[in-house]
């Protein structure tokens, strides 16, 4: 289950620190990291979502910083990695 970010704003939102308007910046750092795991995986977004049992929409708003992804999509995530949910979000 994926949760919606859309009003969720980030400090830097009002500063022009955002890219997109409404988007947090700790979704934007985790959309690149997902992105960035994924594909060090030669995993496209389809492959990912059919893995994980979410639509693929879910899984690219994620990656594109729209969505947030909950305590259940990290403990996914980290298992199909094969990392702890700490790794997965290390350098945020």
């Amino acid at each position: 289950m994926l949760i919606d970010s859309t009003n969720v704003s980030s400090s830097k939102a009002n500063d022009g620190g955002s890219p997109q308007e409404g988007t947090s910046e700790i979704n934007l750092r985790f959309g690149a990291r997902l992105r960035d795991l994924r594909e060090e995986r030669s995993l496209s977004q389809e492959e990912l979502a059919v893995r994980l049992l979410v639509p693929v929409s879910h899984l690219a708003d994620v990656e594109g910083g729209r969505k947030s992804a909950s305590i259940i999509d990290l403990e996914s995530l980290a298992q199909q990695f094969k990392i702890s949910i700490a790794e997965l979000l290390q350098g945020l």
